[in-house]
C-alpha cells in the first residue's frame, strides 16, 4: 500500500531540488557554482529544501503550489536560508519548474526584509516578487558583482 509520504518522495517537491542541482532538465543549473560540491539541505522534517550550489541556494518549486497569492511572494524556509548562509551563500534562487523561470536575491536581503509567517510547515521568509530578480541567464548575476 502506496502511503501519502511515500508518494511525495517519489516525484516533485524535495526529489526535484536533487535533480536540478546536478543540472537535470535546466541548462541555468550550474550558472552559480565555482566548482564546489553541490550539497543538500534538510528541512527538520529531514526532507530535502534546497541545495547549496557554490554561493547559491538554489530550491525547486511549482508556483501553483508553492506561490503565497495573496501577499504575491515566494517563501523560503528560514532553518534552510539561515544554514545555507552560514556555508557561505550569497544568493537565493527560486525555480519555479512549471514555467522555468529562476527568481533570485540576495540572501541576506530576504531574511531581513523577508515577511516571516509559519503556515504549518515551519518558519518561512516570504519575499514579494518586486524584491526578485528574474531571469535564467549568467547575465542576472553581474549585477551584483
Amino acid at each position: 500500500m502506496t502511503t501519502k509520504n511515500n508518494r511525495r518522495g517519489q516525484s516533485g517537491g524535495a526529489g526535484e531540488a536533487g535533480k536540478l542541482c546536478e543540472g537535470f532538465a535546466l541548462p541555468q543549473a550550474n550558472l552559480t557554482t565555482s566548482g564546489a560540491a553541490r550539497q543538500d539541505l534538510r528541512l527538520p522534517s529531514g526532507r530535502i529544501g534546497g541545495c547549496l550550489c557554490g554561493d547559491a541556494l538554489r530550491t525547486v518549486c511549482q508556483k501553483s503550489k508553492h506561490f503565497h497569492r495573496r501577499l504575491r511572494a515566494w517563501g523560503v524556509d528560514m532553518a534552510i536560508l539561515l544554514e545555507a548562509r552560514e556555508r557561505g551563500a550569497r544568493l537565493v534562487e527560486v525555480v519555479d519548474t512549471e514555467s522555468g523561470e529562476t527568481w533570485r536575491t540576495e540572501i541576506d536581503f530576504i531574511i531581513t526584509h523577508g515577511l516571516r509567517f509559519d503556515f504549518g510547515y515551519g518558519l518561512q521568509a516570504f519575499l514579494p516578487l518586486k524584491d526578485w530578480r528574474r531571469g535564467n541567464g549568467p547575465e542576472q548575476l553581474n549585477s551584483w558583482g
